[in-house]
């Protein structure tokens, strides 16, 4: 797994996480939006499938072959443990 936390070549996020082709961002969105469930939400998940592994440093080129988001509430993912800043996303989220 790698941290990508900070990585320049991403959008503002809070967290990131890299795991072989896949990539977890977890960030906060400016407008709440209002899930199916009814819940208003702030926070999103996305997760990319790249062509290739990432480098630490970015500086690989690869192309994104998909992705997709999920919405969260901010006590959600306390209990998942996705905030806690000494673990990965992929911690905390199962990604097939």
């Amino acid at each position: 797994m790698m941290n990508l936390t900070g990585n320049k070549f991403l959008h503002p996020h809070i967290k990131a996480s890299a795991k072989g082709r896949d990539v977890l961002i977890l960030s906060h969105r400016e407008h709440p939006i209002v899930r199916c469930d009814g819940r208003r939400v702030a926070y999103e998940i996305e997760h990319r499938w790249l062509s290739m592994d990432p480098t630490p440093e970015g500086d690989e080129v690869c192309c994104v072959k998909g992705a997709d988001w999920t919405y969260w509430s901010k006590r959600e993912l306390t209990e998942t443990g996705a905030l806690n800043p000494h673990s990965s996303l992929f911690d905390s989220f199962l990604v097939c």
